[in-house]
């Protein structure tokens, strides 16, 4: 389990509780979907160190989780349907990945962190 697991699981229960306009420009509150993708990844991700969760205006109603470190950055969004996973290294190359599954998502992250 990661290290700052109760941390993410209460950031995440305050952004279930995000209303209309949210961030003051509009936004709608957080899929459902999203959410729940994003409890159920929060589980399973790997114990590289922190991770963080942040809502997300720019796409409507999805979770964000993050994590970096001098090495690397990875960007996961919660999507209904899938995770989308950005990864950027510190020599700045950068890779994105699609999973529909839970397993998927954390077989790749633990392959990729170096």
């Amino acid at each position: 389990m990661i290290i700052n697991y109760n941390d993410c699981i209460e950031q995440l229960e305050k952004i279930c509780d995000l209303g209309d306009n949210w961030n003051g420009n509009g936004a709608v509150p957080m899929s459902t979907a999203s959410v729940c993708n994003a409890f159920l990844l929060l589980e399973k991700l790997p114990d590289f160190g922190k991770w963080f969760v942040y809502p997300v205006a720019y796409h409507p109603g999805i979770v964000q989780i993050e994590f970096e470190n001098d090495k690397i950055y990875i960007e996961i969004e919660c999507h209904p349907l899938e995770y989308q996973i950005m990864v950027k290294y510190a020599d700045d190359e950068t890779f994105d990945m699609v999973f529909r599954t839970v397993k998927q998502t954390v077989r790749y992250l633990n392959r990729i962190y170096k």
